[in-house]
């Protein structure tokens, strides 16, 4: 799992982050995209015990830098990991399409960058 998580992270030259709290390793993420796409696919891993709540509040400010650089993001939630999909709808992420893997429901979810009007 640890080769693999590396290997995401080295894939991931648009975005990569690796939150460390205190010396210890909180979380990485990344996002998998071409230079010239508007679009890219978030990922994120969370280490052992940490705090969903704790983790969102140092996120939340990294996701927006995400979303700076794609017009839209997407991302793989198992349909019944809920803790997922609770962090997911508080980053703004939303049900795009349902589909049935290998027995296992996944739900495709994107966020898209909210361009603001100017009056």
């Amino acid at each position: 799992a640890h080769r693999d998580l590396r290997a995401r992270f080295d894939a991931s030259p648009t975005y990569r982050k690796a939150w460390l709290v205190d010396g210890k390793l909180m979380g990485i993420a990344g996002v998998e995209t071409s230079m010239a796409s508007s679009d890219g696919f978030i990922w994120l891993a969370l280490a052992e015990g940490v705090s969903g709540t704790r983790f969102a509040r140092a996120a939340l400010p990294e996701f927006d830098r995400m979303l700076s650089l794609k017009h839209q993001l997407s991302t793989f939630i198992l349909k019944d990991d809920s803790a997922s999909l609770r962090f997911a709808y508080f980053l703004g992420f939303h049900v795009k399409d349902t589909e049935t893997r290998n027995g296992v429901t996944v739900l495709t979810m994107v966020a898209e960058r909210q361009i603001r009007k100017v009056a």
